[in-house]
């Protein structure tokens, strides 16, 4: 929306998740693949264009490792082999209720989330609502992102687009993406 808040001209909270709104919890999946010079590739919900919880790929001086960093702090890590040129498909959750960010490398879609060992968590007592999703990476060699997929519940991942099972309403069929900046 153009400005944070609830009250009236302020739209960011609809279809945003918190604490307190209509969704306590959202899973945000893509896949990722480095190349030779990536440093950092993180992806998470958007705050004014700033992370406000990051996950990823971070170097905090023992090379690349898996991580979760929150509102633009050092990030957790843990110690990892990440290749280069090697797919990987990431999913985050921001679990509000739970007080918990985590973090899974390469999971089971198809198999329940409890069923999945996540490669880090992190505790995570924010109230602050997430209501986009960003993508960045530095350094000098490209970082690739594909099939995003933004789902209330683990069994939502597995659709490319589309509301979660059992849910009816929109449905996204496609996406476009405009490479024109103005303003």
């Amino acid at each position: 929306g153009p400005t944070e808040g609830a009250a009236n001209g302020q739209d960011e909270r609809y279809g945003a998740v918190n604490e307190t709104w209509s969704t306590n919890a959202v899973y945000m999946k893509v896949e990722m693949t480095r190349r030779d010079g990536a440093f950092e590739s993180r992806f998470g919900s958007d705050d004014f264009g700033n992370f406000r919880q990051a996950f990823g790929v971070f170097d905090i001086g023992n090379g690349p490792e898996w991580g979760i960093a929150i509102d633009g702090n050092t990030a957790s890590t843990v110690a990892s082999t990440i290749e280069l040129d090697q797919p990987y498909t990431l999913v985050a959750k921001v679990d509000y209720p739970g007080d918990l960010l985590t973090l899974w490398v390469d999971p089971t879609l198809g198999d329940l989330e409890a069923n999945n060992v996540p490669v880090h968590t992190v505790p995570y007592t924010n109230t602050n609502w997430a209501s986009a999703v960003q993508m960045s990476s530095d350094g000098t060699g490209n970082t690739e992102w594909d099939n995003l997929v933004v789902a209330r519940e683990w069994a939502g991942l597995i659709q490319p687009f589309g509301p979660n099972p059992g849910e009816g309403g929109p449905r996204i069929t496609g996406l476009t993406v405009n490479d024109t900046v103005t303003g």
